[in-house]
């Protein structure tokens, strides 16, 4: 056992241990991310708010570098965005290993009024390059679908996410012998 601000830590090695925050938590950073993710997930803003208040750190990450404000976009949980920037400190431009923030998350799942807090948040140009990551991560995705000839999904991505390829992918559908089928 070592010190660590002054009390006593059960962490091994102190490479990612800010004084007096993971350790005073009793927990090594992944299980610090763990548990604010899965705060966020199942909408416990109190739990969220004491670690925040406890020292946790704002973007204490996973393997992934995914983190709670990731989480928070995914969900579409504007109060918990709101609470880890506002209380927290959270960074709405930090990126998880796939280069994707808060924003690209919020964008995936429609989540307008997150959406619009962080561009409210983010300065143009990387407003800029989250919209045009969404806009990439659309075209995949509707690219996918077509090629497996997923009628459901192509559907639903024509009327809900305006993919700027839909010729090329009803060519690719068409290409792979899939036909379109009504009912």
């Amino acid at each position: 056992m070592r010190t660590c601000a002054g009390r006593t830590c059960r962490l091994p090695l102190h490479t990612s241990c800010p004084p007096a925050l993971t350790c005073s938590l009793g927990m090594d950073e992944m299980a610090v991310a763990s548990t604010m993710c899965t705060a966020v997930f199942e909408g416990d803003l109190v739990k969220l708010k004491r670690l925040l208040h406890s020292g946790a750190p704002p973007n204490a990450c996973d393997y992934d570098k995914r983190c709670a404000l990731h989480i928070a976009g995914a969900e579409g949980n504007l109060a918990a965005v709101k609470l880890l920037v506002e209380e927290g400190g959270a960074d709405p431009g930090f990126q998880d290993r796939w280069g994707n923030t808060a924003l690209d998350e919020a964008r995936r799942v429609g989540a307008a009024p997150v959406v619009a807090y962080l561009e409210g948040l983010l300065k143009a140009d990387e407003v800029d390059a989250a919209g045009k990551r969404h806009r990439q991560q659309v075209a995949s995705d509707f690219l996918a679908a077509c090629g497996l000839g997923d009628a459901g999904r192509v559907r639903f991505m024509v009327a809900n996410s305006a993919p700027g390829c839909m010729f090329t992918g009803l060519v690719l559908a068409a290409s792979k012998g899939h036909k379109v089928r009504d009912g």
